[in-house]
């Protein structure tokens, strides 16, 4: 997952100007389903000692931020933004915001 966004995210901000940004977009449905299998092992996780983790104030940090990233993930899939930079163009200063603020969120 964190390779998948680290590329996306890497092409969004204009670092990756000879790949089209559909070509690197097909990599999202593998980022969408370890972000899933992440979440529904994370959820075991919980259930099996939920003490430890539901009273740790960094979890609820955590749990904040991967929502937020998740959004970024979401953000990227659907919309069209992105969607229009072929080979060799410069995104759009909105574009590389969500990049930016999706790479911050996934470290």
């Amino acid at each position: 997952m964190f390779g998948v966004m680290i590329l996306v995210n890497a092409r969004m901000l204009g670092l990756l100007k000879l790949a089209s940004f559909p070509a690197v977009h097909r990599l999202l449905p593998w980022a969408a389903l370890a972000l899933t299998s992440n979440i529904v092992t994370g959820m075991l996780f919980v259930m099996a000692n939920p003490g430890m983790y539901l009273q740790s104030y960094p979890f609820g940090w955590k749990m904040g931020l991967l929502l937020l990233a998740g959004a970024t993930l979401l953000y990227q899939t659907v919309f069209e933004g992105a969607w229009e930079l072929g080979a060799g163009d410069n995104p759009p200063v909105r574009v590389k915001a969500v990049a930016a603020s999706s790479l911050v969120l996934w470290f």
